[in-house]
């Protein structure tokens, strides 16, 4: 039921013909005081919290540093250039222009399925065009060969200092792998951690009956045929 209230019985019965004919048409408003400052916490807390700790970190940053042109705004006085306007000061931030884009728009969207808009104005903003990632083959230095792959054990993630850690590899005999030396002192090195893989290897780890990263069908390294099989089975996902 929406209640309608009038000075007068002609002002009611203008008001109720204006309630008929929104919600005919999909665009009634129940609420209209609403601000976008505050419901955007609301959303954060009741969309994302069973988000992994780095995505809602990524939102919480976007809303608590570059909303600030629609903070102050009631939901339904924001308007296309006002979202434009937190858009374009991000310009060179590609990846912030982005994640600003996309939790301004998924806001918006929770916002109508609530009945606060009829209209989504964040849709349709002027986005800059995607720079073009610059291809980089991988060094010694900066990835990993299979052979050091294969001996990987869950001793050589240190999460804490966010590190892993290469001083072993292998070398194929006929299928069997067998332990080795590091091609090269350079060879033996650090790595650093990135945040999104430290989610995924602790949830990984938990998994693992053994030490090895990634054993084989009978528990020891992996056969040179289960590493191809495996890896292409990651390619293609």
């Amino acid at each position: 039921r929406i209640q309608v209230y009038g000075r007068s019985v002609a002002e009611l019965e203008r008001k109720k013909a204006e309630v008929i004919e929104q919600t005919s048409k999909g665009i009634y408003v129940s609420e209209k005081n609403v601000i976008f400052g505050a419901y955007k916490w609301k959303w954060l807390e009741l969309y994302k919290s069973g988000r992994e700790t780095n995505t809602i970190e990524g939102y919480r940053n976007i809303l608590k540093n570059h909303t600030a042109a629609l903070d102050g705004l009631k939901l339904l006085q924001i308007k296309k250039t006002d979202v434009q306007t937190g858009y374009n000061a991000l310009k060179g931030h590609a990846d912030l222009q982005r994640r600003y884009y996309q939790t301004v728009n998924q806001i918006m969207r929770a916002a109508i399925d609530d009945g606060l808009l009829f209209k989504n104005v964040a849709e349709n903003i002027e986005k800059d065009p995607a720079p073009k990632k610059k291809k980089r083959a991988l060094t010694e230095y900066t990835g990993m060969r299979r052979q050091e792959i294969i001996p990987l054990t869950r001793f050589d993630i240190n999460f804490a200092r966010k590190k892993i850690t290469v001083n072993k590899a292998v070398k194929f005999v006929g299928e069997t792998a067998v332990l080795k030396d590091t091609k090269t002192d350079s060879g033996e090195r650090e790595i650093y951690l990135l945040d999104p893989l430290a989610d995924v290897l602790k949830k990984y780890l938990s998994t693992l009956q053994g030490n090895l990263l990634f054993p084989g069908t009978d528990g020891s390294y992996l056969k040179k045929s289960q590493y191809r099989r495996l890896f292409e089975r990651i390619k293609r996902t």
